[in-house]
């Protein structure tokens, strides 16, 4: 055989070696985690039972349940469905509602394991009754035998006497999560998102959640890139917005966004978990900072202003 025609098939096997490693399918452990199925199939919905707003449901995007101008009804982020509740009304408190699911995590130490979710918050803490407490969305990880918590994965507070950011169009204020469940390797885990109720006739907000995912995938790289968008609440880019990457050794980087509100960090260690933060002069933010777990490439780190 000719040496050109060897050269051909060792560059196409290569080829085909690259582009199989790159798309390794991640099995998903999570069950029903868009609710396509149009119901919490795997899922255990703990409910506040007493002068009840709207408990846990999967439903279409609506505005039925629209009450105030700063409440715009749901919207899934991708699919049909998503799941959500109304979360600041109820009585006793303090309450909350409970999303639950049980997965076991494979113990590989080949492949990292990654979860994932979105959520959408909208609430009114002013209109209808002024509070003087905080608002909680918390992310945990249970013992699925008690109930204990064995991390906080994340808390988003909605502050007292609060209004969140007006979502129009529908749709808009997704907002994507990404951590590392390495640590729980070999031992089967409780996922719960929990929406608080800190005080009685409170609200109207909603607590709504899609794309629910953990994932084992293969580790193929030791640097990744991490980057997004920040928009105003109207979706247009905001440019010049600093945004600062700490990583877990202590090294600082900053960036500044582009004309069209993207910025972008590259060479990121995978295995870590970094903090970002944003800055601006003129826009206000909810949570401006996340931490964030390095397992893969990051496109979707996106903030929207309140304004």
């Amino acid at each position: 055989m000719k040496k050109h025609s060897l050269l051909a098939i060792t560059i196409l096997t290569l080829i085909i070696v690259f582009h199989t490693a790159k798309n390794v399918s991640a099995a998903e452990l999570v069950t029903n985690g868009s609710f396509e199925t149009g119901t919490f199939a795997g899922w255990t919905a703990v409910n506040v039972t007493t002068n009840v707003w709207f408990n846990w449901r999967v439903s279409a995007a609506t505005n039925n349940a629209n009450v105030s101008s700063w409440t715009n009804g749901t919207s899934p982020r991708t699919g049909t469905f998503s799941a959500w509740n109304g979360w600041a009304a109820g009585n006793p408190v303090p309450a909350a509602y409970r999303l639950r699911q049980d997965i076991t995590i494979p113990n590989n130490p080949n492949e990292n394991i990654v979860f994932r979710w979105y959520d959408r918050l909208q609430w009114d803490l002013v209109s209808f009754s002024t509070t003087t407490l905080p608002q909680y969305r918390i992310v945990n990880i249970l013992n699925p035998a008690n109930n204990a918590v064995l991390q906080e994965i994340h808390r988003f507070t909605a502050p007292a006497a609060s209004q969140g950011p007006m979502l129009l169009p529908a749709g808009q204020g997704w907002t994507p999560y990404n951590f590392n469940l390495n640590a729980y390797k070999g031992q089967t885990i409780r996922l719960e998102f929990q929406c608080t109720i800190a005080q009685n006739t409170a609200g109207p907000g909603y607590c709504e959640f899609d794309d629910i995912s953990v994932q084992n995938l293969p580790i193929l790289a030791a640097e990744v890139p991490i980057g997004g968008r920040i928009t105003t609440a109207n979706g247009n880019g905001i440019r010049n917005v600093a945004v600062s990457l700490t990583e877990s050794g202590g090294n600082v980087r900053t960036v500044r966004t582009n004309a069209f509100g993207y910025y972008n960090f590259e060479q990121i260690e995978v295995g870590q978990n970094v903090t970002l933060t944003i800055n601006s002069k003129r826009y206000t933010f909810t949570n401006p900072t996340r931490i964030i777990s390095v397992t893969e490439e990051l496109s979707d780190v996106d903030w929207t202003a309140i304004e």
